[in-house]
């Protein structure tokens, strides 16, 4: 991931931004590797203090270092936890979660208790495996996560070296969405039970997911502007984490 403004702060941390007029980033070298923690500021001098801060307690060796996990099943939990401290959405970890207890699940099945047993064989083993209940596109998007997670156990020391790898693997073409047309869209409406045809004609015409349409309260409609406000929260992130405004339709 690019990295902007990037400066240097004291000895030992380096603050960047990976998006203009996003929030500051702090990366640092200590023991366990070289973790990058969000500061939770786009305020360029708030960053540099929580930076000096960092500096200082590297220093003085006061920073605290990532604890070895005991199983592969805390290892994943602190991957989380990482994740989150790097930005990303609750909707992100919970799409993942599932990735990582199917493949947890195999490892079982495999005896593989220990970081130190990961090795390319048993990420390919998996791959195979899944050929069976999940498209092209899904394995790939699924082996992107894992090797992720190999490079984030790496990076922190948990283990030696990056345990898979998917070179070679060609990413695979993503097929064109097919969209309703207009008629579709009549014949869907002109067929639904009576109590749904409002519900359908609220989703065509507003673009809405039906996790979004069913959790819109009168809050939400702004009938003087003319707009619906779909509000992500940490308990109901939408799926990209991030709200936005809909015009209603006349």
């Amino acid at each position: 991931m690019r990295r902007l403004n990037s400066s240097q702060v004291g000895e030992n941390v380096q603050i960047f931004q990976r998006t203009k007029g996003g929030n500051w980033y702090a990366s640092y070298r200590c023991d366990s590797g070289q973790p990058v923690k969000s500061l939770g500021t786009s305020r360029l001098n708030e960053a540099l203090e929580m930076a000096k801060e960092i500096d200082k307690n590297l220093t003085s060796n006061t920073i605290a270092v990532i604890e070895m996990p005991e199983s592969l099943e805390v290892g994943v939990s602190q991957f989380f936890k990482y994740l989150e401290s790097e930005g990303r959405g609750q909707s992100t970890i919970k799409r993942y979660q599932p990735i990582f207890k199917r493949f947890l699940t195999f490892c079982s099945s495999k005896r593989v208790t220990e970081f130190k047993q990961f090795e390319q064989r048993l990420f390919e083993l998996y791959r195979m495996d899944r050929i069976k209940s999940s498209s092209e596109c899904t394995r790939y998007l699924e082996s992107k996560c894992i090797v992720a997670f190999g490079k984030y156990l790496a990076r922190n020391k948990i283990i030696k070296e990056i345990p898979f790898s998917l070179e070679g693997v060609k990413k695979p073409k993503l097929e064109p969405l097919e969209w309703f047309t207009e008629n579709d869209i009549e014949n869907i409406i002109r067929l639904a039970k009576r109590t749904d045809k409002a519900l359908f004609e609220f989703l065509a015409f507003t673009g809405l997911r039906i996790s979004e349409a069913v959790r819109l309260t009168w809050a939400d409609i702004d009938f003087t502007t003319g707009f619906l406000h779909v509000v992500s929260t940490s308990d109901n992130p939408t799926k990209n984490g991030k709200s936005r405004m809909i015009p209603m339709h006349n």
